[in-house]
């Protein structure tokens, strides 16, 4: 299942605009199960200075090989603005707003967005000035974890379409795949053209990836979390 095979990409889903700060987050993927209600991330700072974040939630989707954040009802946070102590702990309550809501029949997809805040009286040249929620505040760490709301059945199913120079991987299944390596084959057996190219990048239900043909490559091999496929070109 993608809840048990994702966690060794963990390091691909952070934006760090700066790595002085020692903050992790577990889990780094955010998953509602069938009859799920609430889940919490706990956020971590190992650092002997107070962080400032704050939490927000966008709705997730890819159109034409762009990634796009939609402000959402859907889910609530609590808190969605806090202070971790020094060397401290704090519990990130994440639940869904309507617990009536039913099973979808493909996966929903959502980023959870962690901000650090620092006052303009205290910003330094390594961050970016960016209005914030009552006075001007800067952002210097920026965490990005995906929140799956799981379908009841799930099919996991990536196809393959060459058109002239190009290849589209498809994902027709209902839940999202991350590809984590892609490799041009020739020859028969099979051997690699070139170096592994590692993608790490998520594939949304219903949504493709487009590929340039490498000359002479017979069979296109791709590694998701979910398995090993190889596919033949025509």
């Amino acid at each position: 299942m993608l809840k048990r095979n994702l966690f060794f990409l963990s390091m691909a889903l952070f934006v760090l605009c700066n790595t002085v700060m020692a903050l992790s987050v577990s889990p780094v993927h955010v998953y509602f199960e069938p009859g799920d209600r609430m889940e919490t991330v706990t956020l971590n700072n190992t650092s002997n200075a107070p962080i400032m974040l704050q939490a927000q939630v966008f709705q997730w989707s890819e159109k034409n090989g762009q990634e796009i954040d939609t402000p959402t009802q859907d889910i609530i946070l609590s808190p969605a603005m806090f202070k971790v102590p020094a060397n401290s702990k704090q519990l990130l309550r994440i639940a869904l707003r309507n617990a009536k809501m039913p099973t979808p029949l493909s996966q929903k997809t959502y980023r959870l967005i962690i901000t650090q805040i620092v006052p303009k009286s205290v910003q330094s040249s390594e961050v970016t000035p960016t209005k914030g929620v009552e006075e001007e505040v800067f952002f210097k760490l920026r965490l990005l974890l995906p929140i799956f709301v799981e379908p009841k059945i799930a099919s996991a199913k990536l196809t393959v379409k060459t058109t002239g120079n190009s290849v589209e991987l498809l994902n027709s299944g209902n839940v999202t795949q991350l590809i984590s390596q892609i490799t041009w084959l020739q020859g028969q057996p099979l051997s690699p053209i070139g170096t592994p190219i590692s993608e790490f990048m998520y594939l949304l239900p219903g949504n493709h990836h487009t590929l340039t043909m490498v000359p002479k490559a017979t069979t296109l091999k791709v590694i998701t979390n979910q398995t090993v496929e190889l596919f033949e070109l025509n």
